[in-house]
């Protein structure tokens, strides 16, 4: 953290310029601290916002590391970006295929820079990242570890979406990794509300100008450990009947009393 707000500083007097800042962890460090590190320290947070989780495989020994690292595979669920190195060498396995649902994947090879770092674009990646063409979308990693999707027809009214993520804090807390999704909010239609949470802490929903796909469904991707995949969803319907109980009432007595 003192290394960013020191670039920062640095940018500010002119000293240098920069858009983007990479960072670059050890072999084997797990992201969700450092992802939870990055949204909760408010003088780093006011500057620099994630942009995305890049975790290069090698598929050679990938099944092996990952059966045998827990930080390994926390790596793979929580990525937003696979590279996959050595593939003029090795094929990926179907079975190894299936470790990394969630995520978009390139071959190391063939990507090109601005591919991974052309700005931030998660509403895009969000868009194109998951396979949720069927719900809910659900892959079993090791150690619990469950990546699986909400998706949603009909706009949430925007009261249902903060006391959605308020529960999801207070109940799931440490074992929601990640959540990240755009939100149809019924009041404002055509502006997708963009989610990212990391465990405690959500950070504030940016409202987009137009959804970046055709696909104006609500969409939150889930990665959590020891969570029941259908908690969410059931939750949302659960408070979502609720706020709209209380907003029938509130009208009616808006109203007054029929005559």
């Amino acid at each position: 953290m003192a290394t960013l707000l020191d670039l920062h500083r640095r940018r500010k007097a002119g000293d240098i310029a920069y858009d983007r800042v990479l960072i670059e962890t050890s072999g084997l460090a797990d992201p969700a601290p450092i992802l939870h590190a990055l949204m909760t320290d408010r003088d780093v947070a006011e500057f620099h916002v994630i942009d995305g989780v890049v975790t290069v495989v090698d598929v050679l020994h990938a099944e092996a590391t990952l059966d045998r690292h827990p930080e390994a595979r926390r790596q793979v669920a929580l990525a937003d970006t696979l590279l996959l190195s050595k593939t003029d060498i090795a094929a990926p396995s179907q079975a190894l295929r299936e470790r990394f649902s969630g995520a978009i994947l390139h071959h190391a090879r063939d990507v090109a820079p601005a591919t991974l770092f052309a700005g931030s674009d998660a509403a895009a990646r969000l868009a194109t990242a998951a396979p949720i063409a069927h719900s809910p979308f659900r892959a079993v990693h090791t150690d619990g570890i469950e990546t699986f999707s909400l998706l949603r027809d009909r706009p949430v009214p925007a009261l249902a979406l903060t006391l959605l993520l308020e529960s999801l804090v207070e109940h799931c807390g440490a074992r929601l990794l990640r959540l990240k999704g755009l939100v149809d909010i019924e009041e404002m239609p055509g502006q997708p509300a963009l989610i990212h949470a990391v465990q405690h802490v959500i950070s504030p929903p940016e409202f987009l100008d137009r959804w970046p796909s055709a696909d104006h469904r609500t969409r939150l991707v889930f990665i959590a450990q020891g969570v029941p995949r259908h908690f969410p969803a059931r939750l949302l319907d659960a408070i979502e009947a609720e706020v709209r109980d209380v907003s029938g009432a509130c009208t009616k007595d808006a109203a007054g009393p029929a005559s």
